[in-house]
């Protein structure tokens, strides 16, 4: 088996106020390029998941900010995620995996090929735990849509962080999934932005 390790695992950036914390599944190191969360970047200049061009039309219509973020520059990204104090975790780590190609590779990079029985996951629950009660964090919020294709083990770490949090509000499977909410951009923003302006 081959260790596929989190892109992000060296990339600290917890340093501001943060009232709500968006949980993510998994970016492998070796994947597509990637700056931050929700960053992958197709064609050179183009945005693999909705998230960030979704919230940026929408805080440009109500002029909340004044340009659109740009695929690959984490600085508009953290000064707006300080703007609206969130940040983004995952809750794998690292994956034991042999179907290398599914894993980095898929289409539309579904979270299914990460919750085959096959694989052995290792957690980021502890860190999870920590960083949400030490930031008093308020909401928590998903990228998963329902979360119809996580795994048992996936969902009961869920629940191993809703239970050691209890000051925390958990509205993980309130929002259309990230890379494919069947609504426009302008629309699944203003969903975000008020899900995020706590």
């Amino acid at each position: 088996m081959k260790v596929f390790n989190h892109k992000f695992n060296n990339l600290k950036l917890d340093e501001w106020k943060c009232n709500t914390l968006i949980l993510g599944t998994f970016n492998p190191e070796n994947g597509p390029i990637a700056d931050f969360y929700y960053g992958r970047i197709r064609n050179e200049n183009n945005w693999s998941n909705r998230f960030w061009p979704s919230l940026s039309e929408y805080l440009i219509s109500i002029g909340y900010i004044k340009s659109k973020l740009v695929p690959g520059n984490l600085d508009s990204k953290i000064s707006l995620m300080k703007k609206l104090n969130f940040n983004c975790k995952d809750l794998i780590n690292s994956i034991e995996s042999d179907d290398e190609e599914k894993l980095v590779n898929g289409k539309g990079f579904s979270d299914t090929p990460l919750m085959l029985n096959s694989n052995i996951i290792h957690y980021n629950t502890n860190l999870i735990i920590k960083y949400i009660n030490d930031k008093n964090i308020k909401k928590i919020l998903s990228s998963w849509g329902k979360g119809s294709s996580l795994s048992k083990s996936f969902k009961s770490e869920l629940l191993k962080i809703k239970n050691n949090c209890p000051h925390t509000s958990f509205k993980m499977f309130s929002l259309p999934p990230f890379g494919r909410p069947l609504m426009s951009n302008l629309r699944f923003g203003k969903i975000l932005f008020n899900e995020l302006n706590y």
